[in-house]
């Protein structure tokens, strides 16, 4: 009830007649009855939203389950964990540092720098910043 409360407007897809203009409809028909007629009615509000609740949360967990085992038996296993970065080596150090000291002479591009070592636009500009920041 606090949701319906605080204006949230919840959408059940698979019962869309469970909304919240639904529930403060029969919130209002609610209020006009009798104290044991109201009575009834709140529980049934709350048991309606605990099985809608119930229900939304049993297909998450179900969704949730089906993606690890479709990545279980996927043959593309990721190389590293998504969202870190590849460890910065030596040898791309030593280019970067080449790079910011000499680029403009030697004619270095980052583009150039990106295909040699396989890394992302994004990856080498965020080495250039951190070799940046310690020299």
């Amino acid at each position: 009830m606090e949701l319906i409360n605080k204006e949230v407007n919840l959408i059940f897809i698979d019962n869309p007649t469970v909304s919240r203009n639904y529930i403060k409809n029969f919130t209002k028909i609610v209020e006009e009855q009798s104290l044991i007629t109201k009575t009834a009615l709140e529980g049934t509000i709350k048991l309606l939203l605990i099985i809608e609740l119930g229900r939304v949360e049993q297909e998450r967990e179900i969704i949730v389950k089906r993606i690890k085992q479709g990545m279980e038996v996927s043959d593309k296993k990721p190389e590293r964990k998504l969202g870190t970065k590849e460890k910065l080596t030596k040898e791309l150090e030593a280019d970067i540092k080449d790079f910011i000291e000499n680029g403009i002479k030697k004619g270095i591009k980052q583009v150039d720098l990106m295909k040699r070592h396989g890394v992302s636009r994004n990856t080498l500009k965020s080495y250039i910043r951190g070799l940046l920041s310690v020299n």
